[in-house]
């Protein structure tokens, strides 16, 4: 599997988490899960 499909599906994986604890999330899940797959 590539690193960016690894990534979207930890990513989706890490929406619906931080969805499920935090209402505010929905708004903009991308932002708070990219910058944890980008850092090596």
């Amino acid at each position: 599997m590539s690193v960016a499909g690894f990534a979207r599906i930890r990513i989706r994986k890490s929406q619906k988490r931080l969805q499920r604890d935090s209402p505010l999330t929905t708004a903009h899940p991308f932002i708070p899960t990219f910058p944890i797959h980008t850092v090596p």
